[in-house]
């Protein structure tokens, strides 16, 4: 996958969270990463259009299962990830 698909595919994940944006199933075929080294790329070119770094969401499949981290976008404005009931007790301890 060449850079301008990359960036394309970023760009279209990007605008997903415009609040006009209109819910996606997925990405166009023509964007969808083949390789885990062009999903990383996408990855980290949607979080440069999106903004700094708001912290990191890792799991894995089982406790033998090799771990998986995404670094999420702060929102703009705020220090904090944005709230969602699985969030919601912990923010606030914060």
């Amino acid at each position: 996958m060449d850079q301008s698909r990359i960036e394309s595919a970023a760009a279209f994940l990007a605008s997903l969270r415009a609040p006009d944006a209109v819910p996606a199933s997925n990405l166009p075929e023509d964007l969808r990463p083949t390789t885990e080294a062009e999903t990383v790329a996408i990855q980290l070119a949607t979080l440069a259009k999106l903004g700094p770094i708001g912290g990191w969401k890792v799991g894995a499949a089982s406790a033998s299962a090799l771990p998986v981290a995404s670094p999420p976008p702060r929102h703009r404005g705020r220090n904090r990830l944005s709230l969602r009931p699985s969030l919601a007790v912990a923010r606030r301890a914060l």
